[in-house]
């Protein structure tokens, strides 16, 4: 039976008592508290003010909680969650903060819903929104932008504190991001600057794109040491086989992402009879297929391991893509790293005539994923996911079927339209997918541009910089 852990959310409020007893008063409304929350797991607390940070439960300096709610366990060892929170610093960061729209309640929703599938409590994620819809909304917005500059005072007074930041006691949190840095993808070739007329000058000045780029590569998820969560597979497995194939997983793991070696077949087996095995997920096994999935999405971008995929071991895939994808939410970890298996097979061309032939299927499980999840992470990935088959559309559309096309372009449009809360990243990522596919074959560009005005209409022209970069690349193309 595998280990589990109890998952807690302790309630501070800052306002020392006053919200409840003065906020009928002076905003017309009854506020039981201004809320603080951090999350309890693995014997430390974890919580966000700008910085992500732990500490022993009961010595922030936010002082005694007021109360405490129990969130449920988990099963997800702390090694994996450690890495998660590693990928997914760039989303809480101190530039991102905001007492408004992400703020440490949206942080703790979010490791909630990763280690249980459950969200914490409402009433304490809309208390913003509760605030400002009162008469006193505007003076009330005012004041918290000004408490928000102090709050990113002391986070930025606390990086040398001895308050430790999350994996390192000693240095500040490592950038680190869930798909290695391909938040602007990576093209083969830096375009051209000059022509040899006024007239291709002014033709190249107009088509020139800093991030929609016809040679742009895939986003793939290669962040993570895979030695403690060998460590810990060896240590829950009781078969001498399997561990020594996970010695052998290890050292093929520690070699460069270019290494040409063969793998050891015994590591082939492994995945196959893990993976294959698992015809049902449930609490018992649902951290164990994490964990090797966590490995496989590594073990997949060396090319002479995806080889094995594309005849031999092709039914592990499919069974990955059949089962692992579309799961309650319970299980939103194990949906999570098999979704980042899926975006790295876009890393080895190989592997396409598998994306195109499985792509309603993944598809349609991505796109529920999306509906269903509060997760940033989930969505970053979905988002990656839609990106990476829009490449395969804009550079082969004419081997792509029109399905497929119709699938991405209704999928993007929904996903804008009905304006799911997206953070950047993952509005960013969606407007690729739909650059590319503008770039490649008309059925889908037909659907996408007479969507296109309308779209882009929904999008806050007031984002950052790159979205309004990319929104007036679009509007061009």
């Amino acid at each position: 039976m595998e280990e589990s852990f109890p998952v807690s959310l302790v309630v501070y409020d800052l306002s020392g008592g006053l919200a409840r007893s003065l906020s009928q008063a002076i905003i017309g409304k009854q506020i039981e508290g201004i809320w603080h929350t951090g999350v309890v797991v693995y014997g430390k607390e974890f919580f966000w003010g700008g910085i992500i940070q732990e500490a022993i439960p009961g010595t922030t300096q936010y002082g005694r909680p007021i109360k405490t709610i129990k969130l449920g366990d988990t099963f997800i060892p702390q090694e994996i969650f450690r890495e998660w929170l590693d990928e997914v610093i760039p989303n809480y960061s101190l530039e991102t903060y905001s007492i408004l729209n992400n703020n440490c309640n949206n942080f703790s929703n979010e490791v909630s819903q990763f280690l249980t599938g459950t969200s914490i409590p409402q009433d304490i994620l809309n208390l913003p929104s509760d605030a400002l819809n009162t008469p006193s909304g505007a003076m009330i917005k005012n004041f918290i932008l000004q408490m928000e500059q102090g709050v990113k005072m002391r986070a930025m007074n606390q990086l040398g504190g001895v308050i430790s930041r999350v994996n390192d006691h000693s240095n500040p949190l490592p950038q680190l991001d869930l798909f290695g840095g391909y938040q602007q993808p990576l093209s083969n070739s830096q375009l051209n600057s000059g022509g040899n007329s006024s007239k291709t000058e002014k033709l190249e000045k107009k088509t020139e794109r800093k991030h929609i780029k016809e040679d742009n590569k895939p986003m793939i998820s290669d962040q993570g040491t895979p030695n403690s969560i060998v460590n810990r597979l060896k240590s829950m497995e009781k078969s001498d086989e399997r561990r020594d194939s996970l010695d052998l997983l290890e050292k093929y793991l520690e070699k460069s992402i270019e290494n040409e070696e063969e793998p050891d077949q015994r590591i082939f087996q492994l995945f196959d009879n893990v993976f294959r095995d698992a015809t049902t997920v449930d609490k018992s096994n649902s951290s164990l297929l994490s964990s090797y999935l966590f490995l496989f999405r590594l073990f997949i971008l060396r090319r002479k391991a995806a080889g094995y995929y594309v005849k031999e071991g092709r039914g592990t895939l499919v069974h990955i893509s059949q089962h692992f994808l579309s799961l309650p939410s319970s299980f939103s970890t194990l949906s999570t790293m098999a979704l980042t298996v899926m975006t790295n097979l876009f890393f080895q061309s190989i592997l396409e005539d598998f994306l195109l032939e499985k792509s309603e299927l993944i598809l349609s499980n991505a796109i529920e994923a999306f509906k269903l999840s509060d997760s940033t992470s989930v969505r970053q990935i979905v988002g990656t996911l839609f990106y990476n088959y829009s490449l395969i559309v804009s550079r082969q559309s004419g081997k792509v079927l029109s399905s497929l096309m119709d699938k991405l372009a209704s999928g993007l449009v929904e996903f804008i339209e009905k304006k799911y809360k997206l953070d950047e990243e993952t509005l960013f990522r969606l407007l690729l997918a739909i650059g590319h596919l503008l770039l490649g074959s008309s059925s889908a560009s037909q659907e996408l541009r007479k969507k296109k005005e309308s779209l882009l209409s929904n999008i806050d022209m007031m984002e950052k910089d790159k979205i309004r970069e990319i929104s007036r690349e679009i509007k061009d193309i």
